[in-house]
């Protein structure tokens, strides 16, 4: 038997396949970046709400007298914890999106709101407690 005659069309011909940029290539993560970039998001944000609800109490340390120094300060009080909560998303939403597209590490960003977090809400309770009320 004979093999059968090659047909008389060319072989076809396919496109190569694109090569992947290197941007496509630096933008994929290890699972260990993602998933301590989601517990790390989760700790912030649990301590944000935390220390939002906590400075809600602020108003409490008014209850002794009510000195203009003592409403200054739980304004000023307000103002860092609450800024810092505010700015800590902020910076954590654009940080995170900024380095996926960058393929760089995410994780950064949560931890480091998490510290201003932290660092406003002690700076606010210090406030609170530098005003006192004298009844002496």
């Amino acid at each position: 038997m004979t093999s059968p005659p090659y047909p008389n069309f060319p072989p076809p011909q396919y496109q190569a396949a694109p090569a992947l940029s290197r941007a496509n290539a630096r933008a994929r993560h290890s699972p260990i970046d993602i998933v301590i970039t989601t517990v790390m998001s989760v700790l912030a944000a649990a301590a944000g709400l935390g220390s939002f609800c906590y400075s809600l109490f602020f108003a409490m340390a008014t209850d002794a007298c009510d000195t203009p120094a003592l409403a200054a300060a739980i304004g000023w009080a307000y103002v860092v914890v609450w800024g810092g909560i505010a700015i800590a998303v902020i910076m954590t939403v654009a940080g995170i999106i900024i380095a996926a597209v960058r393929g760089r590490l995410m994780w950064i960003w949560p931890t480091l709101a998490l510290g201003l977090i932290v660092v406003s809400f002690v700076i606010g309770v210090l406030l609170i407690g530098s005003a006192s009320c004298n009844n002496s």
